[in-house]
């Protein structure tokens, strides 16, 4: 569409994000996730059906994309509006904090993909920085087109300062007597309508607006905190580190400086970095383990076992705790291939003294399975729903 200029001038890009996919996934399950994807893209072809030559594309896990030769301002007042209150009604049913949020941009003509991609972005940043399930259009990029992430740095400065930042915790099932509980905490973040920002949206403007590393040294305090605070012995706490965590080296001796300040707490922590992070930036990551190792925490995989690499890597990192992905355990009933090779993680980290844990145990029939396997801990929606950290109290069986 971009080489055929002569259609330029009546061409759209719409973005919809389906923005509290990975909220629901981790409330509700993965099963009422695929659901939630399915239902939005139902309304997506639903509003887009009317419009001739419409067609929609899946461009990752959470955006879906429209191209249209239609001019750009008629088309986004139309379906924003139509898909607008489609989302709401939506939103209400399934009690969500929102459904999904658009973007509408043209196809200018000499501009390259990413220049459309970009404006197509923009639009998304200040739709989700407004009303849940809103539509924003930016039809072309400069200095005045700014104003959604204007807001966001305000919105986001302002729960760093006030401590708008909920913490939930969501524990395992752990086989062993012996060994200590494993509880995964999870942020929220509260936005002014009472509601909940999606966390991907929040996290994707933290990282455009460069203040990962300041919510990632304020959400570890919190945690600290609150740990403190109560009085669960034999327990383990998995803090979640982004991405940003291994790219700034402020960051590595901030941390050191933490664990070493509060070492009795630090002894009860475990940091989680996803397989998919350490694969790409392996030499930081090693660094970042070591320092946690050193401090006296502890290491955990999150989202393991993509493939063979997963071994490897396990042999480079010498993690304390392996988390299987819930992609491998969702499939793991009717798949013996998948059966097969979960054994074989389960094999390698017993000689090598590493604990696993399945994520994503939503049915009876996958809890079964994976117990025969002699997994260390069965963590899900089956098992327990995340819950307020402030008030938890351990899980009960």
């Amino acid at each position: 569409m971009l080489d055929d200029e002569n259609k330029l001038a009546s061409a759209t890009l719409m973005i919809i994000r389906a923005a509290t996919l990975q909220d629901i996934n981790i409330e509700r399950g993965f099963q009422a996730g695929d659901q939630y994807l399915l239902d939005i893209v139902k309304l997506v072809r639903k509003t887009i059906q009317p419009e001739l030559g419409a067609r929609a594309y899946r461009i990752s896990g959470t955006d879906i994309a429209v191209l249209a030769k239609s001019p750009c301002e008629p088309l986004a007042e139309r379906l924003g509006t139509l898909l607008n209150q489609e989302l709401y009604h939506y939103q209400h049913v399934h009690e969500l904090s929102c459904a999904a949020y658009l973007g509408f941009t043209q196809l200018l003509p000499g501009q390259s993909p990413e220049q459309v991609l970009i404006r197509a972005d923009l639009a998304l940043a200040q739709s989700q920085g407004g009303e849940p399930n809103s539509w924003s259009i930016v039809l072309k990029h400069n200095d005045d087109e700014e104003m959604g992430e204007s807001q966001w740095r305000q919105r986001l400065q302002s729960m760093l300062e006030d401590n708008k930042i909920l913490l939930q915790v969501q524990p395992a099932q752990i086989r062993k007597a012996t060994m200590p509980g494993y509880n995964e905490i999870f942020t929220r973040f509260p936005n002014e309508q009472g509601g909940i920002y999606p966390a991907t949206t929040v996290f994707a403007m933290l990282q455009r607006l460069n203040m990962s590393m300041l919510f990632e040294q304020k959400i570890i305090e919190m945690i600290i905190q609150q740990i403190e605070n109560k009085a669960l012995p034999a327990q383990r706490w998995a803090i979640n580190l982004t991405p940003a965590s291994l790219q700034q080296n402020s960051f590595f001796i901030w941390l050191e400086r933490v664990l070493l300040r509060n070492k009795e707490i630090t002894s009860s922590l475990v940091f989680e970095l996803d397989e998919q992070v350490l694969q790409h930036q392996l030499a930081t990551g090693k660094r970042l383990l070591d320092i946690i190792r050193r401090c006296g925490a502890r290491s955990a995989v999150s989202r393991f076992g993509h493939g063979y690499g997963s071994f490897r890597l396990m042999k480079e990192v010498k993690p304390d705790y392996i988390k299987l992905d819930s992609q491998l355990v969702r499939r793991l009933q009717d798949d013996s291939t998948n059966q097969q090779f979960v054994r074989m993680i389960v094999d390698l980290a017993q000689r090598m003294g590493c604990h696993v844990i399945a994520e994503g145990v939503e049915t009876l029939g996958q809890k079964q399975v994976l117990e025969s396997m002699y997994l260390d801990g069965i963590q899900g929606y089956l098992i327990a729903k995340p819950t307020d950290f402030s008030t938890f109290k351990g899980l009960k069986l």
